[in-house]
């Protein structure tokens, strides 16, 4: 049986979502180790700077196969 890839509904065939902690920048700010007072951007701990994270559908692919169950 021939199955058909489908584009994937939640990233639109992308294969990345938007980091919603970093709000896609990559960048958080953080307080400064040495100066409490003041305020720096480090890199987003939940997306490695990225700004965007791999689709938890589609693991990233970007299409979803059908699954046929007997």
């Amino acid at each position: 049986m021939e199955t058909k890839k489908q584009t994937c509904w939640f990233c639109n065939g992308t294969g990345w979502q938007k980091c919603l902690a970093c709000n896609g920048t990559g960048k958080q700010p953080r307080f400064a180790l040495t100066y409490p007072e003041r305020m720096e951007e480090r890199d987003c701990s939940f997306c490695g700077g990225k700004g965007k994270k791999p689709c938890p559908i589609c693991g990233g692919k970007g299409y979803i196969e059908p699954i046929f169950r007997s």
